[in-house]
């Protein structure tokens, strides 16, 4: 209603000043650059008028023209992006049935259209992938790769093809780039800490398990026989190496940290003796024998002094023995040692308790 009011008063006001424009039509002279121009006010009104007019309509007209016209202006951009946009989805639906060429031409063609973005490339790379493209694929993982926000998504394209054709060492410094990319990402940590195991760098697999372990990869248990294996592996490398220093010192970690992993206290047992430390070494022995006797320490303690007496040795096996006295491994041992002591009345009273 405002509006019907507004254009009537408008009218209204527009014919007035057109009659009074009549009445009293006045005249104009211009002189201008030796050009003169004689003409009433009224019709250099109308005339002004006119043009305003004029313009307001070739305005209007040129707004029309961008956002109806799709060759014009701003709309030509967003009559493309729909198009982008539209040969994406149908790349997706083409990938979803199986259709690897067709989605390869439609992720072609929306890269054309659509502003560089990562989605365009993962499709193209899965479109790839399904015809059997390897090279296509990767070219678009790395392209992918340097895309900022999709870089995470290329290095991961990246690396499951260097794992999947067994290129270990580039799989290695793929997972690496991952990690950079998101520090926190378990799917990194756990392949990069697989790989890493795999070409027996113990290091820095140690380095990765223990981020892994804080950012909860790994359940209490699986952390706690992981990280005992690497330590070990750690003491046999150094071992292995030539290293004594450290061999006995990772081995040491690793005894401490799991008392009953007996793999270490077996090598920081011989490692001990080795460095003419046997008092040591049959502490070692000692700790894990109190918790899980077994015939394996049995031949390790018995290791240690190879040329001893009989009774010696019974002395020192009832000292190793005296808080299992009950265990089946240490009443054998027991038995052993006294018949070879020829106390043959004990051996058999703890040989009737098996």
């Amino acid at each position: 209603m405002r509006k019907l009011l507004t254009l009537l008063i408008t009218l209204l006001a527009a014919g007035a000043s057109i009659s009074w424009l009549a009445d009293h039509p006045g005249e104009v002279i211009i002189n201008w650059e030796g050009w003169q121009l004689e003409t009433s006010f009224a019709v250099l009104a109308m005339g002004g008028a006119f043009f305003l007019l004029l313009s307001l309509l070739l305005e209007a007209g040129v707004i029309w023209a961008k956002r109806e016209l799709p060759l014009i202006g701003d709309n030509r951009y967003f009559k493309q992006q729909q198009k982008g946009i539209h040969a994406l989805n149908q790349a997706v639906l083409a990938l979803a049935v199986g259709e690897g060429q067709k989605a390869k031409k439609l992720a072609g063609k929306a890269s054309r259209l659509l502003p560089p973005q990562p989605m365009t490339h993962v499709i193209a790379a899965q479109a790839a992938e399904l015809t059997g493209d390897k090279e296509g694929a990767r070219k678009e993982f790395e392209a992918l790769s340097e895309s900022g926000d999709g870089a995470f998504l290329g290095v991961r394209g990246l690396l499951v093809s260097s794992m999947a054709e067994g290129r270990t060492r580039e799989a290695i410094r793929l997972s690496g780039e991952a990690l950079l990319l998101k520090p926190k990402s378990k799917w990194a940590i756990k392949i990069h800490f697989q790989l890493l195991i795999k070409e027996a760098k113990w290091a820095e697999a140690l380095i990765t398990f223990r981020k892994g372990v804080k950012e909860k990869c790994f359940d209490d248990q699986e952390a706690k026989n992981t990280e005992r294996a690497l330590l070990f592996c750690k003491a046999r490398e150094a071992d292995l190496s030539g290293n004594p220093v450290e061999a006995i010192s990772f081995a040491k970690t690793a005894h401490a940290f799991d008392k009953s992993f007996i793999p270490a206290t077996l090598l920081l047992s011989r490692l001990e003796k080795a460095n003419n430390n046997k008092i040591k070494a049959s502490k070692a022995i000692e700790e894990t024998w109190n918790i899980k006797p077994t015939y394996l320490l049995k031949e390790a303690f018995n290791d240690l002094e190879m040329g001893e007496r009989a009774t010696e040795r019974l002395r020192r096996v009832q000292k190793l023995t005296s808080k299992t006295k009950k265990h089946i491994e240490s009443r054998i041992y027991l038995a052993e040692q006294n018949i070879k002591t020829e106390h043959f009345e004990v051996a058999d009273v703890l040989m009737d308790l098996l």
